[in-house]
């Protein structure tokens, strides 16, 4: 099955199904990194949200449904040979849909700004998309069907946000949010909204100097602050903006169970470790399953 990310979902599998026209086995053979042995049937990606960045993405994610876990096919023979990004095409979705793939791309953006792996090149893309997001998101939640200008915003920073993260990698958050996915169904981008202000509330003292610039890309008034004290106020921008979009929530809301954490974390380090380790405060398990409780 392919992602349960709306709007990543047919992008995705599209990709796969592109890879398997040409080649013999079942997707599973293709779970990793760089299996693919040759380039599948030509196709062109078109989003119809603003989150995923799929189109400029060599990556894959399915569901296994043996496992119910979610995992990486990536290649980049999975990079499209065309991505097609049209914001009007995002006019249409919905707001409470707008809000959770906003969040996505954030998440991928400010992932990978602050990623052990980060550098020069994809943090000026990162940055930009942060701010982007930051000044645009409310209004395309709020007024999505009108404010043309708040959806290119948005299009262009999943895009971008994207391209950095290809470059830099990624962070714990999305790492984290798989377990909510394949156990609660929760949408991907619900899953990362729950997360992302208790991971980046934990990460923020080991990249103060980063989680600085987030909180001025996201209009924080900081001038005259030290970076000490200006880097808190990114991890409160995230939390102000995830209220006025209607999206901050704990996970005691969902159902989650507070005895499953230790096992989240189990799960987490075995299919998602390359995204803790690139996490610029490491997380052991106790960290992992202190950081749910902390959303709970």
């Amino acid at each position: 099955a392919a992602s349960q990310t709306p709007g990543a979902a047919p992008v995705d599998a599209a990709k796969v199904i592109a890879c398997l026209a040409k080649s013999e086995g079942s997707v599973r053979d293709y779970i990793g990194k760089g299996k693919i042995q040759k380039r599948g049937l030509p196709f062109i990606l078109v989003p119809t949200t603003a989150g995923t960045g799929s189109e400029v993405s060599p990556h894959t994610i399915i569901t296994d449904e043996a496992d119910h876990n979610k995992k990486l096919v990536s290649d980049d023979k999975l990079f499209p040979d065309v991505g097609i990004v049209d914001p009007l095409l995002t006019l249409t979705v919905p707001p409470k849909m707008t809000a959770y793939t906003g969040i996505d791309a954030l998440t991928h953006a400010m992932g990978c700004f602050v990623t052990r792996n980060a550098n020069p090149m994809s943090d000026a893309l990162a940055i930009e998309a942060i701010a982007l997001i930051g000044s645009s998101l409310r209004r395309a939640v709020s007024n999505g069907k009108e404010d043309r200008e708040a959806r290119y915003n948005m299009a262009v920073a999943a895009s971008i946000g994207m391209i950095a993260r290809v470059n830099s990698g990624g962070g714990a958050v999305h790492g984290m949010s798989y377990p909510l996915g394949t156990n609660y169904h929760l949408p991907h981008g619900q899953s990362i909204a729950l997360l992302l202000p208790h991971v980046m509330e934990y990460s923020h003292t080991s990249a103060i100097p980063k989680f600085a610039r987030i909180a001025k890309a996201m209009g924080e008034k900081v001038d005259g602050l030290s970076m000490e004290e200006a880097a808190p106020r990114g991890v409160e921008a995230i939390k102000s903006l995830l209220k006025d979009i209607g999206i901050f929530q704990g996970l005691r809301e969902f159902g989650v169970k507070k005895e499953e954490f230790p096992e989240f974390a189990e799960i987490v380090y075995e299919f998602s470790y390359r995204h803790i380790e690139a996490n610029p405060r490491f997380l052991t398990k106790e960290d992992v399953a202190k950081i749910y409780e902390n959303a709970w």
